[in-house]
């Protein structure tokens, strides 16, 4: 499957608020992004690429997006703030303006690895996941874990529960996201801050489903922690929905595999998917690999049809303690498949931990 009309193209970034608590946080934005020498210094990052601050723009929380893009109140659709397309330039992840006729590839753009399959005419998928630990190497990385739904084969639209690293500065947040090519919109609830440890869960639910056309008129994304939840309420594109995503990673400015979180692994659990016509289905999940660079072992394995996991590896970048004890001038593993050289000079010395005297390799 291709995600190559995934980008925003002279976008709106449109945020929706929810109830505001302690928990819920300003617009995206971040002052260690990482960003590419040739984005201006007040662009704010999102999923899509780099937005200008005027194409970021808060929606109160009883308002929606309507069919045609414009702000309008939820109970009876009156349009309360008319937009037109961002008028600055959009940049990819690399820093390239974002145009047209030459849309950023799902690499570019930031895609690692994913699990999809075709599903049919989906009215709901929903997924469990936990936030990870935080990476060791915080530099300006932009991380983003999440399931999906998007219509194939035409890819322009997606939507989606996000957990998010670095969004608004270091630390987790999740928020609710749409995007839509043929609107070159794109659209999130509000940012609400997490923590190492918390259970997410997340869900895209179409009702008013016309079993004719297999269209849901309207669309809900929810993305909550258990205390807090972000929504964002949504028209109907008039697409069907057919193609699932039973989880994904992607990743922004990431230069080294210790930017990258240690615990490693991030599974999508409870993953439910139920067709318009109430059918619960049993999805096959399928790798989707985007050939990263740095690759970091990143994976994807999917041992049954409720669950789906992505992994990486951070490699040793020093030999640990006694690591090298009687290998002196040979290679011992990086964790990752790869080798670390073992100095050539023998030294034995007592080491304060719980191993006796043992000797290591040092260089003189």
């Amino acid at each position: 499957m291709k995600f190559n009309s995934y980008s925003c193209i002279l976008s709106l970034v449109i945020i929706v608020v929810t109830t505001r608590t302690q928990a819920q946080l300003s617009a995206p934005g971040s002052a260690n992004d990482g960003r590419p020498s040739s984005v201006p210094t007040n662009y704010l990052p999102t999923p899509f690429g780099w937005s200008h601050p005027s194409c970021v723009i808060e929606v109160g929380e009883d308002q929606k997006i309507d069919l045609d893009g414009n702000i309008a109140l939820r109970s009876d659709g009156t349009v309360v703030r008319k937009l037109t397309h961002c008028q600055h330039l959009q940049y990819d992840v690399r820093g390239n303006v974002i145009s047209a006729a030459h849309p950023p590839s799902p690499t570019v753009n930031g895609w690692l690895v994913d699990g999809s399959t075709y599903t049919g005419q989906l009215a709901f998928l929903s997924a469990n996941w936990v936030v990870p630990a935080n990476p060791t190497n915080i530099s300006g990385q932009v991380l983003y874990f999440f399931p999906a739904l998007l219509p194939e084969p035409s890819n322009d639209e997606v939507l989606q529960p996000v957990l998010a690293w670095n969004q608004n500065g270091p630390g987790w947040t999740i928020a609710s996201w749409r995007y839509s090519t043929s609107m070159q919109n794109n659209h999130h609830s509000a940012l609400v801050a997490v923590n190492p440890g918390d259970q997410l869960y997340g869900y895209v639910w179409g009702t008013n489903c016309n079993t004719s056309t297999r269209v849901c008129s309207t669309w809900q994304v929810l993305t909550s922690n258990g205390t807090y939840q972000t929504t964002l309420q949504s028209d109907s594109m008039g697409e069907v929905l057919n193609w699932s995503v039973g989880g994904a990673y992607e990743a922004y400015n990431v230069n080294t595999c210790d930017q990258h979180s240690p615990t490693q692994t991030m599974t999508f659990s409870n993953l439910y998917a139920r067709t318009i016509d109430g059918v619960v289905l049993t999805p096959t999940w399928v790798e989707d690999y985007w050939s990263p660079s740095p690759a970091c072992s990143v994976a994807f394995v999917s041992p049954t049809s409720s669950t789906a996991t992505i992994t990486w590896c951070i490699p040793l970048t020093r030999i640990p303690g006694g690591a090298c004890s009687g290998k002196c001038g040979q290679n011992v593993s990086d964790g990752c498949g790869g080798l670390i050289a073992c100095p050539r000079q023998a030294h034995c010395a007592p080491k304060f931990t719980w191993d006796d005297y043992y000797c290591e390799c040092v260089l003189n």
